[in-house]
């Protein structure tokens, strides 16, 4: 059994190659590739499953995005909350 710890997610490409590897232990990310496996086979494969629970999987680097965000201050973020309400967008699921 590993702990939380050593169960990591590991993203692997290089500039000579079109393909990337993610290694991960992450089970919502798992579900996804693997979804995606089915649904795109000739895109998305599935490498290796280890004996802890870890999978790797490739595909195309260019269906990757690596997306740092910046936080938002707690202005911003009241103005945008206060937007989606007045749009419908609330709690709710819809307008009232």
């Amino acid at each position: 059994m590993l702990t939380n710890y050593e169960r990591e997610t590991i993203i692997t490409f290089n500039e000579a190659e079109t393909d990337c590897e993610l290694y991960t232990y992450n089970q919502k990310l798992i579900n996804k590739l693997k979804k995606r496996c089915e649904s795109h086979p000739s895109l998305y494969r599935m490498v290796a499953e280890d004996q802890f629970g870890g999978y790797t999987f490739s595909f195309p680097k260019t269906l990757l995005t690596i997306s740092p965000r910046v936080p938002m201050s707690k202005d911003l973020r009241e103005m945008h909350r206060r937007n989606a309400i007045e749009n419908g967008l609330g709690r709710n699921g819809g307008k009232s």
